[in-house]
Order: structure tokens, then C-alpha cells, then sequence
């Protein structure tokens, strides 16, 4: 999606053109394991001709307030993380000199890769989206996936639990429905198109962006809720931009960053440990998503919570946990080898016997079992 909107863009403007590649050569350096390379010298050059470009013209409100230097400035944010807010805050400020968001409609490349820019730094900073979803660059019906197949009984217990104790917090669930449904439709296309599907921008645009849109834009404070359901909403939402995250970069989407969200994610199931009641297979899936996207000290207590709060469940594999948690919300290819690679080394104690289970006295690849 990155791509496809940014080659349009750098055509608008000699700024913009040398963005564009700028951040091409810093992409491809980035992925060399060999040392400095020709590319970074290539891409400060290159980021050099945009910087003399922009002051050269800065008098010119006409320049200000055009599309090309809209796009140089976002190119700016797509790969400078650190300074990627300010470089928005400048947009917004070009966007209010010219009158409003809706003054980029007209232009959907610079509209889209405005909107993938705030996506991917909110994403990275677990904060509100800055503008609003650009409905018209988006499938004039965003319900136009496949039918979900059948639910499981598990799902179906979760969301029917989820509707007793928090109905008035009807939105995550819509959203963990309407995730179920894109993931669904998702594998549909993957055969359909022999993966081709992880090709084409306008499909990661047209149903990926508003899915991480709506992830970010859930609240991050209910003022109806005590402190333990509060946490529990935090962890769904969390959760849903988690399981996200490894979609995203099938598609392409590099830079994405999940140590907040994971080291956040570990709070609030923390605070919440045994208050989930019928929804305990729900945190479940919280802490596979969790360990997932987690490395390191952080990683390996996703891995051991996930196995006690299994065992509390009456589960006594990591295959019988990798069954439970696929039976909620999961997108195989990314999700299965991930989960599996989590459960490696996990030790099974005999200390089950004391709850009635099966004897394990190690655990190495869930692929065995």
C-alpha cells in the first residue's frame, strides 16, 4: 500500500521525487546485514536535494499549500519515527491553510499515504489517529467481504459473554467480529488469487487501513467501568492491533513496531488476573497475541502465563492451547508458525498431577504432539 501510493506522489513534485527515492535507498540499506552501504550515502543525498529544494521555495504559499510539497513533508514522516509527529503536526497545519482534509480528496496517492503515515506512528505510539478515516478513498461498502463460515462454540460463548458483562462496550466486539470476518475473507482471497492478494495496495487500503484505523480510534479510557473492566478493555483493544501487526508486514508495511503495545498489553492482564470469569479464553488469546509479538525477558513471561493460565483452563499441551486460541481469532500463516516458535523450550512440570492432568516433564515443539 506504502508503495502504491508513494511512486503517484513523487511524480507531483521534484520535493516529493526526491522523498520518494530518498526513502527507497534508506528501505534498501536498512535491509543490508553487510554494513554501511552506497544506498545510505545515496539517501542522504538524495534527502539533501529535498531539504534545498523546500527552502529554495519557501517564500511561494503557492508551493506551501500544493500536493508535491504535502508529499515531500509525510515522506519525511514515513521513515524518521523520532520525528514523525512534528513532521504530521506541519501537515495539519498545510492542511488548515488550504482549507481543510477535504481539499485532498481529489488527490487520492497523497491522501493515502497520508493516512498509512498516521496509522503506522500511531501505531507505534498506541495513540489516536490524527485525521479522520479518508472514506473516500475506501470501497464504498466496507461490509462487502465474504460471509464468516460457522463459529466455533468457543467464539460464540465469547461473544455471548461479552455482551452480558459489557453491554455498553459493544464496539470491540463489533470490531473483534469484523476482524474475524476480514481474516476469513482474507484466506478466501490468499487461494483465489494464488497470494497475489498480499500484492495489491488497494485491497491492504481499502480493508486492512480503516480495520487499524478503528483498533486506534477505540477509547483508552472508560469512565463507566471500574478499574479491573477498564483493564480488560485495554487488552482487547490491544489485542486486536496485535493481531493485526503480522498482517501488516505479509502486505509489505515495515516498521512495525509493537514493543509498547506488548509491554502495556502485559499490564493490564496483569491488573486483571482472575476477573475475566467467562471470558478466561479471551485473555487467553490476549496473551498469545502478546508473546507473539514480544522478544526477550517479556517474551518468555507470555510464554509461561500462557501455559498457567492453560493449565488452569485444563489444558496440558501447548498443541491444546494452540487449539483453543485458533478457535477465536487467527490468521494461520502468520499466527501458527509464530504461536509454535512462542511454545519452544516451554516446560510441562509434574506439578500437573496435582490438578488432575497429564504428566509432562518437557515440552520442545508443538509440532510433535
Amino acid at each position: 500500500p506504502f508503495r502504491d501510493a508513494c511512486l503517484p506522489v513523487g511524480t507531483v513534485d521534484p520535493a516529493a521525487f526526491h522523498q520518494v527515492l530518498s526513502n527507497a535507498l534508506l528501505n534498501t540499506s536498512c535491509h543490508r546485514t553487510d554494513g554501511p552501504s552506497q544506498e545510505m550515502n545515496n539517501f542522504i543525498r538524495r534527502h539533501a536535494l529535498v531539504v534545498k529544494s523546500v527552502n529554495e521555495r519557501n517564500g511561494d504559499h503557492n508551493f506551501a499549500v500544493s500536493d508535491g510539497f504535502l508529499g515531500a513533508v509525510i515522506g519525511f514522516a514515513c521513515y524518521y519515527v523520532a520525528a514523525w509527529r512534528m513532521h504530521l503536526q506541519g501537515v495539519e497545519d498545510i492542511i488548515r491553510m488550504r482549507g481543510g482534509i477535504h481539499t485532498l480528496d481529489k488527490n487520492r496517492a497523497v491522501r493515502t499515504l497520508l493516512g498509512w503515515s498516521d496509522i503506522g506512528g500511531c501505531s507505534i505510539e498506541d495513540a489516536l489517529p490524527i485525521f479522520p478515516l479518508p472514506l473516500s478513498i475506501l470501497p464504498p461498502n466496507q461490509n462487502n467481504l465474504r460471509p464468516c463460515p460457522q463459529i466455533s462454540p468457543q467464539a460464540f460463548h465469547i461473544f455471548r459473554a461479552w455482551i452480558t458483562h459489557f453491554p455498553r462496550h459493544l464496539e470491540t466486539l463489533y470490531l473483534l467480529r469484523f476482524i474475524s470476518r476480514f481474516s476469513s475473507h482474507l484466506k478466501a482471497e490468499v487461494i483465489n488469487t494464488n497470494r497475489k492478494i498480499f500484492s495489491d495496495g488497494d485491497f491492504g487500503t481499502g480493508y486492512l487501513f480503516p480495520l487499524l484505523h478503528r483498533c486506534l480510534s477505540l477509547p483508552r479510557y472508560n469512565a463507566d467501568v471500574d478499574e479491573t473492566d477498564g483493564a480488560i478493555l485495554q487488552a482487547c483493544r490491544l489485542a486486536c492491533t496485535l493481531f493485526l501487526a503480522e498482517i501488516k508486514r505479509i502486505f509489505g508495511l515495515n516498521a512495525v513496531h509493537c514493543s509498547l503495545q506488548t509491554q502495556k498489553l502485559r499490564k493490564y492482564l496483569e491488573s486483571s488476573k482472575g476477573h475475566w470469569g467467562e471470558l478466561q479464553l479471551l485473555r487467553l488469546w490476549c496473551l498469545a497475541m502478546g508473546g507473539i509479538e514480544s522478544i526477550g525477558p517479556l517474551r518468555d513471561w507470555y510464554a509461561n502465563e500462557l501455559r498457567d493460565e492453560g493449565v488452569a483452563m485444563g489444558l496440558y499441551s501447548w498443541k491444546q492451547l494452540e487449539g483453543e486460541v485458533k478457535s477465536l481469532l487467527w490468521f494461520d500463516e502468520c499466527h501458527t508458525p509464530l504461536f509454535v516458535e512462542l511454545g519452544l523450550g516451554i516446560k510441562w512440570t509434574s506439578g500437573l498431577n496435582a490438578i488432575g492432568g497429564r504428566s509432562y516433564t518437557s515440552f520442545h515443539s508443538p509440532l510433535r504432539c
